[in-house]
């Protein structure tokens, strides 16, 4: 079960190198035609997953999304048709998610865990504090890494936790 969702940048095993047929896609803002039913579609198109399995056990299960231009707004599509947003609704929700756009660069990261405390990653870069020393932060290392150059780091992890009724 999916744990926790994270806004943060994509897991550097995620990268498009790690796909056997990489997914081309356009980041740039050109104006597109979008339906509600295009959403699904989209979601895919800006989604990477990855397992690594230790042992016959999934260790790690993560699926990210990249809240991209194109995402966004089929994003605002979709909610304003299952919502019923009137016109100036769907307009408030567009110019929120321009902002954010203009902003950072952003993930929507689900984790799924064999062992529920391996699900940390919004405890930060690890910190390796010496020889027989736990480390602080995260047990895992996040990262943007684009072809050939260095990796990024995100400048914040923030995990949402799903509304309990």
């Amino acid at each position: 079960m999916i744990r926790n969702l994270l806004l943060l940048t994509l897991v550097s095993l995620m990268g498009s190198s790690c796909r056997k047929d990489p997914v081309m896609v356009n980041i740039s803002h050109a104006p597109v035609s979008i339906v509600p039913e295009d959403y699904s579609k989209l979601r895919k198109r800006w989604t990477r997953k990855e397992k690594i399995i230790y042992k016959f056990d999934t260790t790690l299960d993560v699926h990210a999304t990249l809240l991209s231009w194109e995402f966004r707004w089929a994003y605002v599509i979709k909610y304003g048709q299952l919502f019923k947003l009137d016109s100036s609704e769907r307009k408030n929700l567009w110019a929120r998610e321009e902002e954010e756009l203009k902003e950072t660069v952003q993930f929507v990261v689900g984790v799924a865990c064999t062992d529920n405390t391996w699900n940390d990653l919004d405890k930060g870069q690890p910190q390796m504090l010496g020889p027989g020393k736990r480390t602080k932060g995260s047990i895992w290392r996040i990262s943007l890494k684009i072809d050939s150059t260095d990796p990024v780091y995100p400048k914040e992890v923030a995990a949402v936790h799903p509304i309990k009724k």
